[in-house]
């Protein structure tokens, strides 16, 4: 499965998460200026080094990495929300379809962020093709 197709499956669950509540989402290479005290999210696609699997067989691996900027006024609680929401959007191990199929291996937090305008949760999806 080449990179565009591993993008499309992993991108569908977050824009359709994103379009039901309303989010907007600063697509990895395009302009944003995000509205202050507006929640949004970026996304970045992060492939690793291919590996090699159980009988030989090479697979792709990755990271597609979902910051959650939330209003500093708001919170790390409103942060997680989404967090905890983009979860069970996405599965814990859930094998996602769309022009092929995208293994979820496992999903973590990365170091919060805050700037003083936003409060930035990092989701970071480990993926397998």
């Amino acid at each position: 499965m080449d990179d565009l197709s591993i993008i499309a499956v992993l991108s569908s669950v977050v824009k359709t998460y994103a379009e039901e509540c309303g989010i907007d989402i600063a697509w990895e290479n395009t302009g944003y200026k995000p509205t202050q005290g507006e929640k949004y999210l970026e996304v970045f696609y992060l492939p690793g080094e291919p590996v090699t699997g159980i009988n030989g067989q090479v697979q792709n691996v990755g990271i597609y990495q979902i910051n959650i900027n939330e209003a500093a006024t708001q919170g790390r609680g409103a942060a997680l929300t989404t967090v905890t929401e983009l979860r069970a959007a996405y599965g814990r191990t859930a094998v996602l379809s769309g022009t092929g199929r995208v293994a979820i291996k496992s999903m973590e937090l990365g170091q919060p962020q805050d700037n003083g305008q936003w409060w930035t949760e990092i989701l970071n999806i480990s993926w397998l093709v």
